[in-house]
Formats: structure tokens, C-alpha cells, sequence
């Protein structure tokens, strides 16, 4: 859809809107649903790479498939200590199963 914006959320703007309670129970209740939905659990693929590892998960909103969650992330255990870079650099991204609307991205703050 022209005009429609992707949402980007870094890890300063999820401490200021996500009350740990909320998000607690939040987790909660997913662990929960997906306890009744194991096939809505998704896959988890792996991939090593040259001084560390590349890690892909996904699922889908348990029992409603509302929603869809990937996070994509890439480990480089000496990356701070070789180059003075991150050595954990990720995203997540949830997405609407339903209409593919776009819903808000994740990823780290350094």
C-alpha cells in the first residue's frame, strides 16, 4: 500500500512504552496458548558462520493466527572485541497473517 509506513521500534522505545508487568504477563499467556497450539510454535533455523552464528525463529499468534513473528538475529561473540562493533545485531518483525498489514519491527539499540 503506497503511504503506509513501516514502524521501526528500537530497544529505548520499547523500555518507555512496555511496563514489565504487562509484558510478563503477556509472555504468560503466550507460553499458555502455545502449550495448546504446538504446531503455531513455528521453526528455528541455524546457521554457522565464520567466528559465530546466524539464528532465524518464526510462529504464528497462538490458536488465532492473527499474527505472524520473525526474529533474525546474528551472533559475533569477538565482533567487539576484533572490530568495536555490536556482537549481537537482530529484528523482529510481526506482521498481520491476515492482511499483511504491517505492524511494528524491533530491533536493538547500541
Amino acid at each position: 500500500m503506497p503511504g503506509t509506513p513501516v514502524v521501526l521500534l528500537s530497544g529505548c522505545d520499547l523500555r518507555r512504552l512496555l511496563r514489565p508487568q504487562t509484558t510478563i504477563a503477556a509472555i504468560r499467556d503466550a507460553y499458555a496458548a502455545l502449550a495448546g497450539n504446538r504446531g503455531d510454535q513455528g521453526l528455528s533455523v541455524g546457521f554457522t558462520v565464520e567466528g559465530g552464528s546466524i539464528h532465524v525463529k518464526s510462529g504464528l499468534l497462538p490458536g488465532s493466527h492473527l499474527a505472524f513473528a520473525s526474529k533474525v538475529n546474528v551472533n559475533l561473540p569477538d565482533n567487539a572485541k576484533l572490530r568495536g562493533l555490536p556482537t549481537i545485531q537482530g529484528i523482529v518483525v510481526v506482521s498481520d497473517a491476515r492482511t499483511v498489514g504491517r505492524w511494528p519491527s524491533w530491533t536493538p539499540s547500541h
